[in-house]
């Protein structure tokens, strides 16, 4: 279950090969199938995404959509107004909310 007890249902589509696999992975582990995606999906997150870019969650819609549009406009939805710039706080008002960011950008120069 999600570390934050509540969840979302997602419909997935799985060849037999990986179904198969999944389910054999879920016993040996004594998962559900359901834990074991939730598990791959988060490990593969984790791996690829940064630092910076794992803190732009929040458990608040318009906080994630503030600091997307701060750090990464380039991801928001299609037709969302990035030049509408007074709605969203810049970088610098984000520095107590993603303070290792700042970090790793001052130790990479």
């Amino acid at each position: 279950m999600s570390k934050l007890g509540r969840t979302k249902v997602v419909s997935v589509r799985l060849d037999p090969r990986l179904y198969y696999l999944a389910t054999l992975l879920g016993r040996k582990d004594r998962r559900t199938l359901s834990s074991v995606v939730e598990h791959a999906v988060d490990r593969l997150i984790t791996s690829r995404l940064t630092t910076s870019e794992l803190a732009l969650w929040s458990t608040t819609p318009k906080t994630r959509e503030h600091r997307l549009a701060a750090y990464h406009p380039e991801l928001l939805p299609i037709g969302v107004d990035t030049e509408a710039t007074d709605c969203y706080p810049g970088p610098h008002e984000l520095d107590t909310i993603l303070p290792t960011q700042r970090a790793e950008e001052t130790n990479n120069d």
